[in-house]
């Protein structure tokens, strides 16, 4: 009887393949846990007991979109205005208080299932672009106070793989002025990619500018014409305290 000693190069594979998907099996049942229980607490509890599962500066956010469809006016604290927010972040949760509601609680509730279906929206692209799961989850779960607590900053990871993907300048247009829109400063992130390309491809690839210039211009314009200045400026209507949740009040 003869033993091979050949190794066979390929057998850790599946192996690993196994490890990983009982990895994205066990921290999304975890992640799926930690979100019923806070749906939990936002159903049986009082504001005393979920107010720390929305983070502070998005409770501003909530008490801006009150302002919106309350008095169709653009501010926390009425009658001072302010335009010291991300817009889309403030878009999205005004549209979804509007159909379903926008008392305090029903805001804070849309803004913390909003920021957890990001997160599996995250989850999910990196299980359709690199084969696995779990890396998205734990990221968002070892920052909650970036991606689960209901700040803008839960979209960023969506847009940015999906701007990555694109495979059309009309596209990566869409997507970078979305990511603009998500956080001003996440600009860079476009501009990052275009120096990148030029620097080890010598490639000029900046058509997706004529979608998301346009964008930001618009944005400086309707700012200039509602508020007097073209960029965000928080100033004392946001400046309320840091009593957690005093800024939904």
């Amino acid at each position: 009887m003869s033993v091979s000693t050949t190794v066979d190069k390929a057998a850790p594979a599946p192996l690993l393949g196994r490890v990983f998907a009982a990895a994205d099996i066990f921290v999304l049942a975890f992640a799926l846990l930690l979100f019923g229980v806070g749906l939990w607490i936002f159903a049986a509890g009082t504001p005393a007991h979920w107010i720390n599962l929305v983070y502070d500066d998005a409770y501003y956010y909530g008490g801006v979109a009150r302002g919106i469809i309350e008095r169709g006016e653009s501010s926390f604290a009425a009658p001072l205005e302010t335009n010291g927010y991300q817009p889309l972040w403030l878009a999205l949760i005004t549209a979804v208080a509007f159909v379903f509601g926008h008392s305090p609680a029903a805001i804070a509730f849309e803004i913390y299932v909003l920021a957890w279906l990001f997160m599996f929206g995250f989850a999910w692209l990196s299980r359709r672009t690199f084969g696995v799961a779990f890396p998205a989850l734990l990221a968002s779960l070892t920052f909650p106070l970036v991606m689960l607590y209901g700040l803008e900053t839960c979209m960023l990871p969506v847009f940015f793989m999906l701007f990555m993907k694109a495979d059309s300048w009309r596209s990566r247009g869409v997507l970078g002025a979305l990511l603009f829109l998500t956080r001003l400063d996440a600009a860079s992130v476009v501009l990052a990619r275009d120096i990148w390309l030029f620097a080890t491809r010598r490639k000029v690839d900046l058509k997706h500018w004529l979608i998301i210039a346009p964008v930001g211009l618009g944005y400086a314009a309707i700012n200039q014409m509602l508020f007097g200045t073209p960029l965000p400026v928080s100033g004392l209507a946001k400046a309320v305290g840091s009593i957690p949740g005093e800024n939904l009040v």
